[in-house]
């Protein structure tokens, strides 16, 4: 290029398409280049030192200036001398951030017009984006310029492009200025580190085997080269006199490959290209949008402490699902464009520019992960890690028919565990009913042995138990020290979000037992002549005098232990329940009456109710360990640390009853598995609905209901064994005389 030199400015020329304008500008020797960036100074890759634009830097046929868009005196001094201003700086399109796509592409672009004008720049050939027409609803099949913005657009980058594109379609023709924009769509290439790093970080991350949709959307990609090619047609098409420059300023173009793709068929060419498994499993947009929206919301919160930008967001999402295929016969018509480099060739020189990101290419990792170490090598383990994808699919399938099931409906727990255990035993009877094999198929017993659960297995069981235990006991015996502020502050923190309320009032049924409640009779005295003819005293001794059957040395010596102390046993929790220590049980009683009214009365959930309860008895530990030992002449008893131990002995019994409870279920299981039981599938059909019944009883009602009949019923069996027993019995000898004398019935009638 000889004589007067005629300089050009790229914004935001460090970005993954400028830079290819850049170098195709400095190669066809047009314009001497101003690069201008956010960056204090020019950082070149080692090919770029050593090629066409670290030459053109050293020769002086190309110049890097920082500027802020956001600043009209630093976008002035950028574009002093200038004949031609490529306008492509632009925010990242994935962060979803209102201000920032504003401040550039709105306010940066009127500084750009405004210089332009001021400065008097012959063109400005702006770099718009496709979503400028894109709702994030409507799919788009060979669009063209005529569409109109949307109401609303799919981001906020999206609306600010739209408002960019505006002004600068407005100021053509302003002092002289020419000005069109170029409307990309989905620009690869080499140096992209948006598109393809993300497919690749997907793939890595075994993201990449799900299509959003149904996979048949189809869209327009663009190769890098063709978009640098596109811009400098552009810039001709604005230097051309008479008709040509009339009729391609103050216009938009779709630029593309004209090559359509399915989007998800692109995706698959890639990965493959380097090595990956290309997407298979198909998921709805309306299960995976929910997941965006919320991984959108996390990121907001959790992006001024560091988060990166999360692939899996609405605007990317809605992208992924919807077609949007351009036609670019206007940009042919009016620009004189038609991509250089096809499609195929495009994509091979891709794929070879990423060599450093194949399959092969990924860091191996020493040992196992973390995910695997913590999980195992159990079935959980092969679910979760999705070593089996059947077998995870199939799990994930379980899991939803048991929520919409079971969950959903709002069922207790015990109601959902009832009625699952019913479908189950329905299940095993019906398969035990089944022939081995029916229409050809065999099909396949649940044998009885998978519900066995060995010694071995409770043992090790009970021995993970007792180890997490024992790792809190350090914690239990630290805070009865009261010498561990730490400990107790953490707890505190831990436990304070279910922190507690102020008790409730006493009921009123409960005061009307303690208040005073005597009467005037005068009235009665006085028109009914009423008058006491028996004294109270009186009436008092002869009530107890008619019960001298009942007096205390009148009952009957029991033989033996009770039926109550049988099924109690001796421990604290009969001698609670037998009132065999008044002082013991009424404090017991008192200390669940607290508990009722501070944490079940209120309506908590059970790890609420559980956490505020673990809450105070964290403080009361931390102060009883603070209190000396003795304190106004009173001993202060304290809560030894090893009250908490939990044995392996004491673990190994607590495994051993339960597999002994186990097993002696397991014999019933196996008759369901063989379906010839009717009578015991019955019986368990049954219970099964009055355990579900009962579940769906409030823990409120449970615990206003079932602890006062524990109290009364246990202790007034005690007292009353003989009268009970004999009433059962009478009860039942009468039973069996009516259904003897229906037998009888029957069999008359049949004779």
């Amino acid at each position: 290029m000889g004589g007067e030199e005629r300089w050009c400015v790229v914004t935001g020329g460090r970005g993954f398409a400028a830079r290819h304008l850049v170098e195709m500008l400095i190669r066809y020797d047009m314009f001497f280049v101003r690069i201008a960036d956010l960056g204090p100074s020019i950082k070149l890759d080692p090919t770029e030192e050593n090629g066409t634009l670290g030459e053109a830097l050293r020769s002086g046929r190309a110049q890097y200036v920082s500027a802020d868009l956001c600043d009209k005196s630093q976008v002035l001094k950028a574009c002093q001398g200038v004949e031609v201003v490529f306008h492509m700086a632009a925010p990242d399109s994935s962060i979803n951030k209102y201000e920032l796509h504003y401040s550039v592409n709105v306010k940066g672009t009127k500084n750009v017009i405004d210089a332009c004008i001021e400065l008097k720049v012959k063109r400005l050939i702006y770099t718009s984006s496709p979503t400028v027409v894109f709702d994030g609803i409507h799919g788009i099949i060979n669009g063209d310029e005529s569409l109109p913005y949307p109401t609303k657009h799919i981001d906020s980058y999206s609306t600010t492009k739209a408002e960019g594109e505006a002004l600068v379609i407005k100021s053509n023709g302003i002092n002289g200025l020419l000005t069109c924009c170029i409307r990309p769509s989905s620009i690869f290439g080499p140096g992209d580190k948006l598109l393809v790093p993300s497919l690749v970080s997907a793939a890595r991350g075994g993201k990449s085997k799900f299509i959003i949709g149904d996979g048949n959307n189809m869209y327009d990609f663009t190769y890098v080269e063709n978009v640098a090619h596109a811009h400098i047609c552009a810039e001709r098409a604005l230097a051309s006199e008479g008709t040509v420059s009339e009729k391609a300023a103050g216009e938009a173009y779709f630029i593309t490959n004209m090559e359509p793709i399915k989007f998800w068929e692109f995706v698959s060419l890639v990965l493959e290209g380097l090595g990956y498994e290309r997407p298979r499993i198909k998921i709805p947009i309306f299960v995976i949008m929910p997941i965006a929206h919320l991984v959108e919301q996390t990121y907001k919160l959790l992006a001024p402490y560091g988060m990166k930008v999360p692939q899996i967001i609405p605007s990317r999402i809605r992208l992924a699902s919807c077609s949007r295929t351009f036609d670019c016969s206007k940009a042919n018509d009016r620009l004189g464009y038609t991509p250089i480099v096809p499609f195929q060739e495009g994509l091979r020189r891709t794929i070879e520019s990423y060599s450093h990101l194949r399959a092969e290419c990924q860091p191996k990792r020493d040992g196992p992960s973390k995910s695997s170490i913590c999980l195992g090598r159990g079935l959980v383990a092969d679910v979760l890690l999705w070593r089996d994808k059947k077998q995870t699919l199939t799990t994930i399938f379980i899991l939803v028919a048991i929520y919409f099931n079971f969950i959903a409906p709002g069922y207790t727990i015990v109601t959902a565990v009832s009625k699952l255990l019913l479908v189950a035993s329905v299940f095993l009877f019906i398969q035990g009913i089944l022939p081995k094999k029916m229409l050809g198929y065999t099909i396949q017993k649940v044998p009885g042995s998978s519900f066995d659960f060995s010694e071995e297995m409770s043992r090790q069981v009970a021995l993970s138990v007792a180890c997490v235990w024992n790792s809190a006991v350090n914690s239990l015996r630290s805070l009865c020290k009261g010498n561990d502020w730490t400990l107790f502050l953490k707890t505190y923190k831990l436990l304070a979000p279910y922190g507690m309320k102020v008790p409730q009032i006493i009921p009123s049924r409960i005061r009307l037992a303690s208040c005073s409640r005597t009467f005037d009779c005068s009235k009665a005295n006085d028109r009914l002549g009423y008058t006491p003819i028996v004294p109270f005293q009186e009436g008092l001794r002869r009530t107890i005098e008619s019960y001298s059957h009942l007096r205390a040395e009148c009952q009957p010596k029991r033989g033996g232990p009770s039926k109550s102390s049988i099924c109690l046993g001796r421990g604290l929790v009969a001698d609670v329940l037998l009132w065999r220590d008044k002082k013991q049980t009424l404090t017991t009683i008192f200390i669940l009456v607290a508990i009722y009214f501070n944490f079940i009365a209120p309506g908590y959930t059970i790890i609420t109710a559980v956490s505020k309860l673990l809450l105070v008895a964290s403080v009361f530990l931390f102060i009883q360990g603070i209190l000396p030992k003795k304190m106004l002449g009173y001993t202060i008893q304290k809560v030894p640390g090893s009250s908490f131990d939990f044995s392996e002995e004491m673990s190994r019994q607590v495994a051993l009853s339960v597999a002994c409870v186990w097993n002696s279920a397991v014999n019933s299981l196996r008759s369901l598995c063989k379906g010839n039981d009717w009578t015991l599938f019955l019986k368990v059909v049954l219970s099964l609905l009055i355990l579900s019944f009962l579940g769906a009883i409030s823990l409120q009602h449970l615990f206003i209901i079932g602890l006062p009949i524990a109290f009364i019923v246990f202790f007034v069996y005690e007292k009353k064994e003989e009268e009970i027993d004999h009433l059962v019995s009478k009860i039942l000898s009468l039973g069996c005389k009516l259904k003897s004398d229906v037998k009888k019935i029957d069999v008359k009638k049949i004779q």
